[in-house]
């Protein structure tokens, strides 16, 4: 599984991908993805964190760097699909969908020399999109 990840990640670099008010961005580093629709939604624990709700548009608002070490700029946007929460490693998982059509897996740890910050103020990095 990390060995597809990897070959993922390493095919998401070369992939540019249609992001909010149309603009094409090219991602040098993304999330763990892509994969078929499907893969990380079915089996999403929640369908709602934050204010965050599954099939919402949403941008990002102020930037942040997620545990894989990927960079979330401002106005990178995405479709919510679901959460998922890993009790003993204090790990978020948040699933997105950055084309409509292939999901990515935005990691994140509940820990206060990781992403705390943005967890705890969670709903101020995210806003809702125009769903373009």
């Amino acid at each position: 599984m990390a060995r597809q990840a990897e070959l993922h990640r390493e095919t998401v670099r070369q992939v540019r991908l249609t992001v909010s008010n149309s603009a094409v961005r090219s991602y040098s580093a993304a999330m763990i993805g892509p994969f078929q629709q499907g893969h990380w939604s079915k089996n999403a624990a929640q369908r709602s964190f934050g204010a965050m709700v599954a099939g919402g548009r949403y941008v990002v608002a102020v930037p942040f760097t997620d545990f894989d070490g990927d960079v979330h700029p401002v106005g990178e946007a995405w479709t919510f699909l679901g959460a998922a929460f890993l009790p003993y490693e204090d790990g978020q998982s948040l699933f997105v969908s950055l084309d409509g059509e292939r999901e990515w897996h935005i990691r994140l740890q509940w820990r206060t020399e990781q992403q705390a910050e943005i967890l705890d103020h969670f709903d101020a990095y995210f806003q809702p999109g125009n769903g373009s």
